[in-house]
């Protein structure tokens, strides 16, 4: 039996009550911040007014809501509960309720690197394209709260209650249904190191028995889409189902090569030898052509005001200045080239290559929070680099953070 040795108790003791700290303060300065300025931004207003309908007890969908209106009734209820209604209640139950996030987060981490869980999840906590979202009306941290979730009970090998959370966090949001799969797979393939008659069976046996509950959601998930004519239940028509877009992959190699920097440069010595294959050479060749072909701004809703929506500038930026398109793909191509050799705690993540491009592509509208998910499995698995980058990379994320938080108050930018 292995034991913690008192200074490692220590140790981790006091590491858990910086983490505390730190997480409960700047969840008191973010809320302080947006609180205000009163003004609802971008989307807040369609969530906030689905949550009214709760609240008034009217009890039907406001049709401009693309989501299960799950979010929407537990804060409509909670606000009825308490006797009043104010839109800063409203952020302010959302951000209660967000924060079980953290604590899920930590025991995640603490799986895959003991001693550097804390920093992990404040890495995670003050990701530029998560922190903020804990303190305005969008579904995306409840929503990352139960892929979390799902994963945690999943490593704690408590299958039944996995599957059951993976259904709450399609009923969150429907496009989570990817990563409970991508969890799905990691289950199947557990004890299975490569494909054989024998290993097949054990699959089957994987799937139906740890993966029983999931399957059930999946098969009631296909009913629902089958139902509904979509995954979206509002403003469909924009959000339709066969409306791939293939550069939101492209996007998201860009905010992934930004965000994990410092991993991309220590994959470099893993990356040079296969730029030396004919092969590798000859796929980036084809990648390129792909990528300025395919790379394209075509959504009505990203076609707009590119001076407050980040992602939208962003878009504008890599589309419509053909010099900074064709610069784009070296970090893209860089960012493909690091996640394919990156070394993983276990080799049933790689699904992970596979599943992130897929679940990318399959929104029609370009937004880096639909990305959230993948984010948090990169940071949770990405080897650990040395301390000073660790926190530089901390530092680095609490200050774009706080600038995206001040910018969202003033109006000056949203995500």
């Amino acid at each position: 039996m292995n034991y913690l040795s008192p200074h490692s108790t220590q140790s981790a003791r006091s590491h858990t009550v910086i983490l505390t700290l730190v997480v409960l303060i700047a969840a008191v300065f973010g809320y302080v911040i947006i609180t205000m300025n009163t003004n609802l931004h971008a989307d807040e207003g369609f969530h906030a007014g689905q949550i009214w309908l709760f609240y008034d007890n009217q009890n039907r969908l406001a049709g401009n809501i693309t989501v299960p209106p799950t979010y929407h009734f537990v804060i409509g209820k909670i606000v009825q509960f308490t006797g009043g209604y104010h839109d800063n209640l409203l952020r302010l139950i959302s951000l209660t309720i967000a924060l079980i996030t953290i604590p899920i987060t930590y025991l995640v981490a603490q799986f895959y690197c003991k001693s550097e869980a804390w920093i992990k999840t404040l890495q995670v906590y003050f990701t530029p394209l998560i922190f903020p979202y804990f303190f305005v009306l969008y579904t995306d941290i409840w929503s990352l709260c139960f892929v979390a979730l799902t994963l945690l009970l999943t490593l704690q090998r408590r299958y039944f209650w996995a599957g059951f959370a993976g259904g709450l966090a399609i009923l969150i949001r429907q496009d989570n249904v990817a990563w409970i799969g991508l969890i799905y797979l990691y289950t199947c393939f557990e004890a299975i190191t490569k494909i054989d008659k024998k290993n097949v069976l054990q699959l089957v046996i994987n799937a139906l028995t740890k993966g029983a509950v999931f399957n059930l959601v999946f098969i009631c998930f296909l009913i629902f889409v089958y139902i509904n004519g979509g995954v979206a239940i509002g403003d469909a028509a924009a959000h339709k189902m066969s409306a791939f877009n293939i550069s939101n992959l492209h996007v998201f190699l860009i905010c992934c090569w930004i965000l994990f920097l410092p991993t991309h440069i220590a994959q470099i010595q893993k990356i040079l030898p296969l730029l030396r294959k004919p092969i590798v050479v000859g796929l980036l060749t084809v990648g390129f052509i792909i990528y300025m072909g395919t790379l394209k701004n075509t959504h009505p809703y990203n076609t707009i005001m590119y001076d407050y929506f980040v992602h939208n500038g962003l878009i504008h930026l890599l589309t419509d200045f053909p010099v900074i398109k064709v610069l784009s793909y070296f970090f893209a191509a860089w960012t493909i080239l690091s996640l394919m050799t990156i070394e993983l705690p276990d080799w049933r993540w790689r699904w992970l290559i596979f599943i992130a491009p897929l679940a990318a592509i399959s929104h029609p509208l370009i937004e880096p929070r639909y990305y959230i998910p993948a984010f948090f499995l990169i940071q949770i698995l990405r080897p650990k680099l040395s301390s000073e980058v660790e926190f530089f990379t901390l530092a680095f994320y609490i200050m774009v953070s706080a600038y995206i938080l001040y910018g969202t108050t003033t109006e000056m930018i949203f995500l």
